[in-house]
């Protein structure tokens, strides 16, 4: 089976592209800031990333380096809004 990250998997693109990787026979692993995704599979595996904390990062990195043996695909779709007002 192979492995997919997305960032981002709770809402919009991300949630899209998640389903349509998971309907392929992928395992996903999908972050969230927030929310969880609203996906039941058993091969989703959710993970919290705040991209504006060093800690959410390195956690997120260790969780991704036991839970998986590789990674096939990455798809990078978070990111930070810097909104002047």
């Amino acid at each position: 089976m192979k492995n997919l990250v997305i960032t981002g998997a709770n809402r919009g693109i991300g949630l899209a592209t998640t389903q349509l990787f998971l309907e392929k026979g992928w395992r996903v692993f999908g972050s969230y800031h927030l929310t969880l995704p609203p996906i039941i599979s058993p091969n989703f595996n959710p993970f919290k990333l705040d991209l504006t904390i060093s800690a959410s990062i390195s956690d997120a990195v260790k969780f991704l380096g036991s839970a998986l043996g590789q990674i096939d695909a990455l798809v990078n779709n978070s990111g930070i809004l810097n909104d002047a007002s």
